[in-house]
């Protein structure tokens, strides 16, 4: 038994062992996992940070090349190039969406349609249509039905005929119809005149478009700019065509009308007026005026993600914020705002011209500049007209604001002459000097020609007539502003003027 007890400690050793053999053994895998997963996240953390590290190695050495004559170049190009297109960021979300679907059912189902955008100028609507027909385009349903898209307007096209075979000539280019005898696009004369009346021609652009396909044929999308002016045209015809084509299922038809007249469904005549689907989108700004502000403020802000030095569009992005919290600034936009909230072209205007007075000198936008161009912009034509007058031509003027606040509707050149000399004879202890008629008659000819005197009726007189009645287009404040700017004038004429209720 004694001897027993050593074997079977030995035996025991033995075995634990053996169990720690193979606990090694099974761990070593795990160890090698665990030793090879750490390497490879270190060599990622590693590459990560020279990755990091050599982006802005190279965005410091792109933005070294910069200079601030090219990035002030840069920076007003993108400017420019998206204030063309604006208002398209504050477009309206509503009927703009509702026009997008009208034109996507039309494209991609092949139902014909018709709508009528009305809003006040300037208030976007040309520019809701072209960013919906690019939303459009980038469309895959639109790009495998395709379409075709013609833009015409009242005031280039102003007949009925220019408008169909503008139409037709479109449709041709694009292969949509066959060139015909009665719409043709070449003539042999280049001084030609189309002699196919708008009936004609509305009858073979009929016949062409009536051989589609609404599951297969293309769509075409019209856009009439100053639709009213076409209701305008005798019978109709370009507007009757085009809804009647709408209404016959054949060709998949959108038209979409832009007018600033609120009554331009009443303009239409019945047959027009029955196969008019009588959708119209009203479009108007109604802005705050801190939203004007923040409108004139993204017009003038640079974008972080254009492609300009970081420190160029913080600094420009800090002069722009600057310039927006002068009070002064704040009263001229105010002022801008009051005259007419809903269109924002004077805004556009006014930030165009603001951006282009940066400079070499001058590489970023500052409160004067801004003030120099609202001083330019706002400049009236007429005040502008009457400080380069002569004294004489000013005279006469006055002579005819007297006459008018005086209770006179109309005056002719006898009755302002015979004011001014008044007025000559009693300064002429002053050495103020009085001339004489046939001089005078010259000075008011050149205020005629200057449309600052307008004859009171519609009567033909001769040109020299002195008894034709006159009227006066010249207001109080315009006359007052005159008077303190023009630093030429005698104080004794500004105090005859001012005299007479000035």
């Amino acid at each position: 038994q004694t001897s027993t007890m050593p074997k079977k400690r030995a035996k025991s050793r033995s075995l634990a062992a053996e169990f720690d053999r193979v606990a090694t053994k099974n761990r070593s895998p795990a160890r090698k996992k665990s030793k090879s997963r750490a390497s490879a996240s270190d060599t990622a953390a590693v590459a990560s940070t020279h990755k990091t590290s050599s982006h802005t190695a190279a965005k410091q050495a792109d933005e070294s090349q910069w200079t601030p004559a090219n990035a002030l170049s840069k920076g007003q190009s993108l400017l420019f190039e998206r204030l063309q297109c604006w208002p398209e960021a504050t477009a309206f979300a509503g009927p703009r969406k509702r026009l997008y679907d009208m034109l996507h059912t039309t494209i991609t189902a092949g139902d014909s349609n018709s709508v009528l955008v009305v809003g006040p100028r300037g208030c976007g609507k040309s520019v809701m249509v072209a960013s919906v027909l690019r939303e459009l385009t980038q469309d895959a349903a639109v790009q495998q039905r395709g379409m075709h898209c013609i833009h015409l307007s009242g005031l280039v096209q102003t007949d009925d005929a220019l408008a169909i075979k503008h139409i037709a000539n479109a449709l041709i280019r694009q292969g949509a119809i066959i060139e015909s005898d009665t719409i043709a696009t070449t003539s042999s004369d280049a001084n030609a005149v189309v002699q196919a009346s708008a009936a004609e021609m509305a009858r073979a652009l009929r016949e062409a478009l009536l051989a589609g396909d609404a599951s297969s044929t293309r769509s075409i999308l019209i856009v009439l700019d100053e639709v009213d002016l076409y209701a305008h045209h005798g019978q109709q015809t370009l507007l009757y065509t085009l809804l009647d084509l709408a209404q016959s299922g054949t060709t998949p038809l959108a038209i979409v009308g832009l007018t600033c007249r609120l009554d331009t469904v009443a303009m239409l005549e019945k047959r027009v007026l029955s196969r008019f689907s009588q959708q119209q989108l009203h479009l108007f700004n109604d802005w705050s005026l801190e939203q004007y502000q923040g409108v004139l403020s993204n017009m003038l802000t640079l974008s972080s993600d254009w492609a300009l030095p970081s420190d160029f569009i913080s600094t420009w992005n800090k002069h722009v914020a600057s310039m927006l919290a002068n009070p002064s600034v704040l009263s001229q936009v105010q002022s801008l705002y009051e005259i007419n909230r809903a269109d924002l072209r004077p805004l556009q205007q006014l930030a165009w011209a603001v951006i282009a007075q940066a400079g070499e000198a001058e590489p970023y936008v500052r409160s004067d500049h801004l003030f120099d161009v609202i001083v330019s912009q706002s400049a009236d034509a007429k005040v502008h007209l009457l400080l380069s007058a002569s004294a004489l031509e000013l005279c006469l003027v006055i002579a005819g604001h007297q006459l008018t606040r005086q209770g006179a509707s109309s005056f002719n050149f006898e009755q302002l002459y015979d004011c001014y000399r008044k007025f000559a004879l009693g300064m002429q202890r002053d050495a103020f000097d009085l001339y004489q008629q046939p001089v005078a008659l010259k000075a008011f000819e050149h205020l005629c020609a200057m449309e600052l005197l307008r004859p009171a009726d519609a009567r033909a007189y001769p040109v020299t007539d002195v008894y034709r009645p006159m009227q006066l287009m010249i207001t109080t404040p315009q006359l007052l502003e005159v008077l303190d700017k023009c630093s030429t004038l005698s104080t004794r004429v500004k105090s005859w003027a001012k005299s007479g209720g000035l």
